[in-house]
């Protein structure tokens, strides 16, 4: 329990941050393409604000999964290099049972998306 706490807390962290920054990425390439279109005239400088807020869901959709596959591969990264795997595996955690904590995190964190989405959806127009 207390190694699942512990992987859990590090894969959220680095979804977070990873996700953090691929936002500002996405934001800043997108703030740009509409300033552009404000400086040739086809779309009003107050509505770049409210154009952005409003695709957020549809940059979130794509970001998080990406940001939490990437944080997985970073915290498995971690753990093989500090050598914290050997130490799961002598403590029983097979490769397998890391694998089915990935999947039920994968399959709560997805479904949980999902409808807050589908929920965030509904109210785009």
């Amino acid at each position: 329990m207390i190694l699942q706490r512990y992987l859990l807390k590090d894969i959220f962290s680095h979804t977070g941050a990873v996700g953090l920054v691929f936002l500002l990425v996405i934001l800043a390439s997108r703030s740009i393409q509409y300033l552009e279109q404000v400086s040739r005239g086809e779309l009003s400088l107050e509505l770049v604000f409210w154009v952005i807020l409003f695709r957020l869901p549809e940059f979130l959709e794509l970001i998080i999964p990406f940001s939490f596959f990437l944080s997985i591969v970073l915290v498995i990264g971690r753990l093989c290099s500090d050598n914290e795997m050997m130490i799961l595996e002598q403590n029983g955690y097979s490769n397998s049972r890391l694998l089915k904590l990935f999947i039920l995190l994968l399959k709560y964190k997805f479904d949980k998306k999902r409808v807050i989405l589908f929920q965030l959806k509904k109210f785009k127009y």
